[in-house]
């Protein structure tokens, strides 16, 4: 072979060499792993459109919406406070301390009813009644009498409801024959606070939201429930931070269905009463055709 065809033949094997290290080392180079220990992802040819990842849904309906499946039996548990079960099946009971959780203050003193005529045209009311049993508990105990009053936007101590935005206010007889009216919160509250014990704190807490004391339930199998168990009106020291009270309400106004709820209040010891929860409890499938104004 000559000279030139053996220089011609060398300098094509040296280039086919250098293609074929340089393909082979491409194929071959390391991948930096992230720091998680997972590969690097490669880029796609095509841009994507980012996902929307949807807010994460309850994984169980609350139970103060959903009302129990299936007919119900009702068992007496402790201290009238009811205990609804599944019908046809076994029924865990509660037991009962010795000693009754229920806090019930004395009758509060009454306004003669003769008084109340006279009372309803010199405060321009639209009703004066007997004050509710649960306000005995308020100190100094003067006697009282309930007074209704409509078309209260932003006044009065409590929102009745209604179609005539009625709201309650309180006639006190600090002494005989002189009668004052207490028309918004702030009034009421200087004239009962502080309050120093449990009776009072529920007395103040009926009286500053409208709702009422339970120590017993009238309940119907047939009626639809949201709730397994049922606690009468109790209260509760917190110590520096005041009272727990639950209450009952009921949503008398407007059209079907008129739910039962019970509701948390604390009531500092200043007089302060603030809703802490709310919890739907039943309701009469009878009243969902209701209307009330």
């Amino acid at each position: 072979m000559s000279y030139r065809l053996r220089t011609a033949f060398g300098l094509l094997s040296t280039a086919l060499a250098c293609i074929f290290l340089s393909i082979s080392c491409q194929n071959q180079a390391p991948i930096t792993p992230s720091p998680s220990g997972t590969p690097v992802p490669q880029p796609s040819a095509t841009p994507t459109t980012p996902v929307a990842t949807p807010d994460p849904q309850p994984t169980a309906p609350l139970p103060s919406a959903t009302p129990l499946a299936g007919p119900v039996q009702i068992f007496p548990g402790c201290f009238d406070a009811p205990v609804i079960c599944p019908a046809g099946t076994p029924c865990a009971l509660p037991s009962c301390s010795p000693e009754d959780p229920r806090t019930r203050p004395e009758a509060p003193l009454f306004i003669a009813e003769s008084e109340y005529e006279s009372l309803n045209a010199r405060f321009n009311l639209s009703g004066v009644e007997r004050p509710n049993d649960d306000l005995g508990g308020l100190t100094p105990m003067h006697p009282l009498a309930f007074g209704r009053q409509i078309h209260c936007d932003n006044s009065g101590i409590a929102p009745l409801g209604g179609r005539l935005r009625s709201c309650s206010q309180y006639i006190v007889a600090k002494t005989p024959g002189q009668y004052t009216l207490i028309a918004n919160p702030a009034d009421f509250i200087a004239t009962f606070a502080p309050v120093e014990n449990k009776a009072e704190a529920l007395s103040m807490a009926v009286a500053l939201t409208g709702k009422q004391a339970r120590y017993s339930f009238e309940l119907s199998p047939d009626f639809r429930f949201y709730s397994r168990s049922f606690r009468p009106t109790v209260v509760t020291d917190l110590g520096a931070q005041g009272y727990q009270v639950n209450l009952y309400d009921y949503q008398r106004f407007g059209c079907g269905p008129h739910p039962h709820f019970e509701v948390t209040y604390t009531v500092s010891r200043a007089g302060q009463v603030n809703e802490t929860s709310r919890q739907r409890i039943y309701e009469d499938p009878a009243q969902d055709s209701l209307c009330v104004d």
